[in-house]
């Protein structure tokens, strides 16, 4: 029988043990800033991704220039994310988040004073590494106040935050028109004032600890499905923050309605994570892997087939994004369930350079398919993709069985920077509830 981690079970205590659990962190006050700092930099950072190509899809700028936006924000995410650390090590984390966020807002702030597209990518390239920048602040500061006994709750009031920041960021654009300076003055507003909760904090920055990050090669020795899971899944991702808001404009969709769209894909991201990855922990998981590739493809047929039933179309968004967004954290996790509890915090964050990578992918080949197809093209790449990944898994599930004492519970972790990663509890209380699991085991003489 398998022994279940009790760290993995807090869901299952009930809503309200967790919701106390949360509030007696943030009674502390030890995680109210750099909440704080997160909501409004994350919801700024959410409402440019869909204001950006909804502005280039007015000026009449080609689908390849949108992804090439899109790629070069990736591009600075991974440079960021393995660079600036050794900065905010010299400097200090809360001066370091003020230089960061004001990177953040000067580059919006060059949206206005500039059209030329060419200085957009750049622009765009720079935005990117200082978000990876903030969040390695975020992240960190997460980490040095979760102790063992708390890493769970922690991650999972990072990933809660992070969510609702998106959804506000997409949902913005219902109440704001996208021409003019207004938006671009909104999230150097927002960007700004995101300095604001960590200036005042009376807490010294914590010091980050040595990372290590798992090489391409290693991860494709060790988990192949898992590496090809995280670029598939990347490379979707990247293509729909990047293209869906310019596709749904396309299709007639007004900025309301693309809001709207938008916040149903991530809340169904966001409530199905849970579900699925359950599911995987009772059935063999590349199983599960495959099984969400093949829901992939089938949503985005059907999206395809129903682009002109509005409310049809609507549900299928929220079931698309909710299988979509689950192949990275399965992918993941599958590769969690071949490693030991010291190599999961170094392997998930090579993955997370994989996805980026992917990331930067997706949205260049994009453009091809929707040259061909039109807007169809846009689901027809994710179906593509999915199908694809569905085949690899399938193929190396033949060739590699997975030892059941090996398996990790399911745990959906978030697509920024590796720091984060550590908070992941099967890294630090596995080895120790294995010791546990033995003495209860034990048989008596």
């Amino acid at each position: 029988m398998r022994f279940k981690n009790s760290h993995f079970r807090i869901v299952e205590r009930g809503f309200f043990c967790k919701m106390l659990g949360i509030l007696m962190i943030l009674i502390t006050k030890k995680l109210l800033s750099p909440i704080l700092s997160l909501l409004l930099y994350a919801t700024a950072s959410s409402f440019l991704t869909t204001l950006l190509p909804l502005q280039l899809q007015e000026r009449g700028v080609s689908p390849w220039l949108m992804g090439s936006v899109t790629a070069l924000f990736y591009s600075g995410l991974i440079w960021g994310a393995l660079r600036i650390e050794s900065y905010l090590i010299r400097v200090g984390f809360i001066r370091a988040y003020v230089t960061l966020a004001a990177m953040l807002t000067t580059s919006a702030l060059c949206f206005i004073f500039t059209q030329n597209i060419w200085i957009w990518l750049i622009l765009r390239f720079f935005y990117g590494a200082g978000v990876a920048g903030l969040c390695l602040v975020i992240e960190n500061w997460f980490l040095k106040i979760a102790d063992d006994a708390y890493r769970g709750r922690v991650l999972g009031l990072y990933m809660l935050t992070f969510y609702i920041a998106q959804v506000l960021g997409q949902s913005l654009l219902r109440f704001m028109d996208i021409d003019g300076d207004k938006p671009y003055s909104l999230i150097a507003l927002l960007s700004t004032l995101s300095i604001i909760p960590m200036a005042w904090t009376h807490l010294s920055s914590p010091v980050p600890d040595e990372k290590s990050i798992l090489s391409v090669r290693k991860l494709a020795a060790i988990s192949p499905s898992g590496m090809t899971g995280s670029f598939g899944a990347g490379m979707m991702m990247g293509a729909f923050y990047g293209l869906m808001p310019a596709v749904l404009a396309r299709m007639d969709y007004t900025y309301g309605d693309i809001a709207t769209l938008m916040v149903v894909i991530l809340l169904g991201g966001m409530l199905l994570q849970y579900p699925i990855g359950k599911l995987s922990d009772f059935f063999p998981r590349r199983w599960t892997l495959m099984l969400t590739c093949v829901l992939t493809t089938l949503m985005s047929i059907l999206l395809i087939h129903a682009k002109s039933l509005p409310i049809p179309f609507s549900v299928l968004c929220f079931f698309y994004g909710g299988v979509m967004f689950t192949i990275y954290p399965l992918s993941i996790n599958v590769l969690c369930d071949f490693l030991s509890s010291k190599d999961i915090v170094a392997a998930t964050g090579g993955l997370l350079v994989v996805y980026s990578m992917g990331a930067v992918t997706g949205p260049l080949i994009v453009p091809g398919f929707l040259a061909y197809w039109g807007t169809e093209g846009m689901f027809l790449f994710s179906a593509v993709v999915a199908a694809l990944l569905m085949i690899f898994v399938g193929f190396r599930s033949r060739n590699k069985q997975l030892p059941e004492t090996s398996r990790q519970d399911f745990l959906p972790l978030p697509r920024t920077t590796p720091a984060i990663l550590q908070l992941d509890p099967r890294g630090a209380f596995v080895k120790h509830l294995n010791k546990v699991k033995n003495v209860f085991n034990r048989k008596t003489p």
